[in-house]
């Protein structure tokens, strides 16, 4: 199971955070916006927890759909943007099937999308959106703010 160590208010980090989806079946878009604080010592490798969908869910993510503030203190930090699943046993994670190795967090800024595996990704099972702190502890607290459609048809 892939669950983030860093989530939004209001989720608990089990099972019972798919039941909060904003989900509507007929294949309209629905807006997730919301902000997650990333706190100091970040380990590489954690998960921050940005938008958790069911199976069949497709996002509509753009260059100005995810900031992030400065996370380092200098020019070594990395990101990734991509969906990770709760049972990650049956489904395969793809950690940056949006954005892989951004810069963003190293002095702030907009994740650039520089994959195409996102443009057509539908998920398998239920999970989250989730940013992963590729590369180096984080050096500062840092927030990262989004909105992003979902669709599910």
């Amino acid at each position: 199971m892939t669950t983030p160590t860093i989530l939004p208010a209001g989720y608990a980090g089990d099972s019972t955070d798919f039941n909060k989806v904003k989900r509507d079946t007929f294949g309209a878009v629905r807006q997730v916006s919301g902000a997650v604080t990333v706190p100091n010592s970040t380990a590489v490798g954690a998960f921050v927890g940005l938008v958790p969908f069911q199976k069949g869910a497709r996002f509509i993510i753009n260059d100005k759909s995810v900031h992030i503030t400065d996370i380092d203190a200098g020019t070594d930090s990395t990101v990734n943007l991509g969906i990770v699943y709760d049972d990650n046993t049956t489904f395969t994670n793809d950690v940056d099937a949006f954005v892989s190795a951004s810069t963003a967090g190293q002095a702030g800024g907009f994740l650039a999308i520089d994959e195409v595996e996102g443009l057509t990704l539908v998920t398998e099972g239920n999970g989250w959106l989730a940013l992963e702190n590729e590369a180096n502890i984080t050096e500062a607290e840092g927030t990262v703010t989004f909105t992003v459609g979902v669709v599910y048809d």
